[in-house]
């Protein structure tokens, strides 16, 4: 190859040809044009791999069940506080993921409302829930 500080004779020439080629004009590399189908083929099979992986991952998350949680946690805060007509309102959209945590509003007619913190067990919709906090005041429908 020659020392480290020239360019062998054959890359030069290559190098050159790039640099001077029309601008907008595609070149390849005809002196192997097997390598250049493997490299379009590896290149095809990665995105449709990464295409497949994001597909299968979009199609496989789970959402929780928004309504019947709002539904579930209303009826059991109405049993313990021995009241009728609270209402929760959770975030829509919740992946169920272990370990994921979120807030729900509880409203208590003409009392206020809750602050109810909701964590998840498990990524099978599994959850524990708190009362963190309540503001007082009405809350009816005007």
């Amino acid at each position: 190859m020659g020392s480290p500080d020239r360019v062998p004779h054959q890359v030069g020439l290559r190098l050159a040809a790039w640099l001077t080629r029309p601008l907008g004009v595609a070149t390849l590399d005809a002196t192997r044009p097997e390598e250049d189908s493997r490299t379009m083929r590896t290149r095809f099979v990665r995105a449709a791999v990464l295409l497949s992986i994001a597909f299968v991952s979009v199609a496989c998350s789970k959402s929780l069940d928004i309504d019947g949680l709002e539904k579930e946690l209303g009826s059991q805060l109405n049993t313990q506080l021995e009241a009728t007509g609270i209402t929760v309102a959770c975030p829509d959209g919740i992946d169920a993921e272990s370990g994921g945590e979120f807030d729900c509003t509880g409203t208590v007619p003409d009392a206020g409302t809750l602050t109810i913190h909701v964590k998840q067990t498990d990524d099978e919709g599994h959850v524990t829930w708190e009362v963190v906090g309540a503001t007082t005041g009405p809350t009816g429908t005007t």
